[in-house]
């Protein structure tokens, strides 16, 4: 990379949720470069369990944007070739207070555009059948959880980011500090960003 360059939109971070702004931005057609200090990502993008899991999310907007993240992890890996399994989720009842709270998910759910539904003992051992057995009430089952491995799934976006968007990661890439429109790298690169698409993350 030279010392003064240009680009759309500048993102610090090559975990998921950078590669998330990189992935959107790409499409719209913008410039990006990605920044990371690290050779490769190395932080909670790696070492979460995988879970695509729009059921833990309240309906209205926050559980429609997980739907439709659903939808763009889906795509993207089909694109990218990585592991994706639409297993789907049940949840267990071994109390009656548990039970009633699922009875009325699905009466809710019903009006909301899920496809949530109740499930009887027997039909959690079809599909489950190592769950316990003593105790249990009922459950409810989901359709839309996923799961991912997420070193594959974070080795091949970036891939793809790269052959098919033309993104550009500078990996072991510390930035130094960020200004309005300017981006500034330990080693002395700067980095201009057009000031309508200027777009940063925090590390967390």
């Amino acid at each position: 990379m030279s010392k003064n360059c240009k680009t759309d939109i500048a993102i610090i971070g090559a975990g998921i949720v950078g590669l998330a702004h990189a992935l959107s931005a790409a499409k719209r057609g913008f410039s990006v470069k990605v920044f990371e200090r690290e050779e490769k990502a190395i932080g909670a993008s790696i070492r979460n369990f995988g879970m695509i899991w729009p059921i833990g999310q309240p309906f209205g907007k926050l559980y429609s944007r997980a739907l439709n993240s659903r939808k763009i992890w889906i795509e993207t890996a089909q694109s990218s070739d990585f592991f994706l399994d639409q297993v789907g989720s049940i949840i267990l009842a071994y109390k009656e207070d548990e039970y009633q709270v699922m009875k009325e998910y699905c009466d809710l759910s019903k009006f909301k555009n899920s496809s949530a539904e109740l499930l009887s003992i027997k039909q959690i051992f079809n599909l489950s059948p190592y769950v316990l057995s003593k105790g249990l009430i009922g459950g409810l089952w989901s359709p839309t959880e996923m799961i991912v491995d997420p070193r594959e799934a974070i080795k091949k976006i970036t891939i793809l980011l790269k052959n098919k968007y033309g993104v550009e990661f500078n990996f072991g890439t510390t930035v130094s500090s960020v200004e309005p429109n300017l981006v500034v790298t330990s080693d002395g690169n700067k980095i201009n960003t057009k000031k309508k698409y200027n777009l940063f993350r925090s590390r967390f």
